[in-house]
């Protein structure tokens, strides 16, 4: 029968009600639950068959629809009876007598297909458990006795799917009898079952040394087996790529040191979920950065994947917009077509955002750029958006606005004394002279900049 719903767990609990209300009046619990119309409670039940329905039944009473006088034995209200039956046993027959009752009910088990006989099973070779226990103090070892019972409680645990019982029970036995080679198959399954794949290929070629002709044996060793392998080459692909990351997260941390270029957090983690890349060092030692171009004017930008530090400004700008009187036709949102690459003027702001405060940091920004997990058990987006609160009490009035020289290259760009890097590069890019970038550059601090042996330093009055 399927796990209880909602409906099952509404009928369990009318049935109840009934039994209850019905038993008030000096019925018995089980004529009682004898007397109860199910279709009456189960016409809701959809899909239960007549087997289902005495199922349930029996989940609720076992034993009150019982076939025959064995399948009444095994109910709860027949345990005074099989107390009385073993009255004058001694301590091993005790153990027999309650290991029989569990047999017959791991029968009924598997011929009803009902999880109650197989609960009940394990109950009664708790019994036997206890009982070889008491046996076992008076000086009546049976070894081998109490294993088997230990055993087939792993058994009807292994219907019931209490892996961890069955895995208890199956070590317990083979402590007692070691060439009990069911106890074997039965932790190696529960092992498996439970994702312990090394601890069932163990427990599996134990018992094949005693059984190698054990089929069952031999295919939970192969199910085993073959998951141990995946995980061993998983850890293996997770060793290699956290090796991976180490590398480049250094390479890229000393890149930048000896450039003196600062790189922190994004300032707007909106703007970093979009462009989701980092800086890169290639094979020659140089490096090309993503960059983001923002044209205010008209709040609209550009992208660019891959700008190798040597390009200039300018170069970079004549391959994006069209020169003076060329022909070429201006950017479709430039609505005044003064977008010419020979009038344009670039803008960066400095320290908008506070450098990189650790390792952990610019190994999330490295895994980020990368695509890659960040191999510490921490995750890449959750470290630079902790990094990032730092910029949340940016004040754009305190920091200056640079211009820089359009002869500049990247590097020199990146360079620029108090500019730290959010993350990506981001270039403001406007008409010099125009109406907006005059408006724009009221009341904010501006420095104007120009290339000074190598370097963008901020140009002499």
């Amino acid at each position: 029968m399927a796990d209880e719903s909602k409906e099952d767990a509404a009928i369990h609990a009318k049935v109840a009600d009934k039994a209850k209300e019905q038993q008030a009046s000096g019925v018995s619990l089980q004529d009682a639950m004898k007397g109860i119309d199910f279709e009456d409670f189960m016409k809701d039940a959809k899909g239960w068959t007549e087997a289902d329905k005495i199922a349930y039944a029996q989940e609720i009473e076992p034993g009150i629809f019982a076939d025959s006088t064995d399948e009444l034995a095994l109910s709860d209200d027949a345990a005074a009876m099989n107390a009385l039956a073993v009255e004058g046993l001694d301590d091993n027959e005790v153990t027999l007598h309650w290991k029989e009752r569990g047999n017959e009910a791991m029968a009924l088990g598997r011929t009803k297909k009902n999880k109650v006989f197989y609960r009940n099973a394990a109950g009664y070779y708790g019994k036997a458990i206890e009982a070889a226990v008491l046996a076992a103090r008076a000086g009546h070892v049976d070894a081998e006795l109490h294993a088997t019972c230990l055993s087939n409680r792993a058994a009807a645990n292994l219907y019931l799917k209490n892996y961890g019982s069955v895995r208890r029970d199956c070590v317990a036995a083979l402590s007692k009898h070691p060439t009990n080679v069911k106890a074997y198959y039965r932790a190696a399954k529960a092992s498996n079952a439970l994702g312990k794949w090394e601890e069932g290929a163990g427990f599996a070629r134990m018992g094949l040394k005693l059984d190698p002709e054990n089929a069952e044996l031999a295919k939970l060793l192969g199910a085993a087996n073959k998951k141990v392998a995946e995980a061993h080459e998983k850890a293996k692909a997770a060793k290699r790529a956290k090796q991976a990351v180490d590398f480049g997260v250094a390479q890229l941390k000393r890149a930048c040191a000896k450039r003196n270029i600062a790189v922190g957090p994004a300032q707007f983690m909106a703007g970093a979920q979009t462009y989701k890349s980092a800086a890169v060092v290639g094979k020659d030692g140089g490096m090309a950065w993503p960059v983001v171009l923002l044209y205010d004017e008209y709040d609209q930008s550009d992208f660019v994947q891959s700008w190798s530090e040597g390009t200039m400004l300018a170069q970079q700008l004549a391959m994006m917009f069209p020169l003076e009187d060329d022909g070429s036709p201006p950017p479709p949102w430039d609505e005044r077509a003064d977008y010419r690459a020979d009038r344009l003027e670039v803008w960066v702001q400095e320290g908008v955002v506070e450098p990189f405060a650790s390792v952990g940091e610019w190994r999330a920004y490295f895994c980020r750029g990368e695509g890659v997990q960040m191999g510490d058990g921490n995750d890449a987006e959750e470290v630079l958006a902790a990094a990032a609160k730092r910029a949340a009490t940016y004040d754009p009035s305190k920091h200056p606005w640079v211009q820089l020289p359009i002869a500049a290259n990247l590097l020199q760009t990146l360079q620029t004394p108090g500019y730290v890097v959010p993350s990506v590069p981001t270039l403001h890019v406007m008409v010099t002279g125009s109406a907006f970038a005059k408006s724009w550059r009221e009341g904010k601090i501006v420095k104007e900049m120009e290339v000074r042996e190598g370097y963008v330093v901020e140009r002499s009055s």
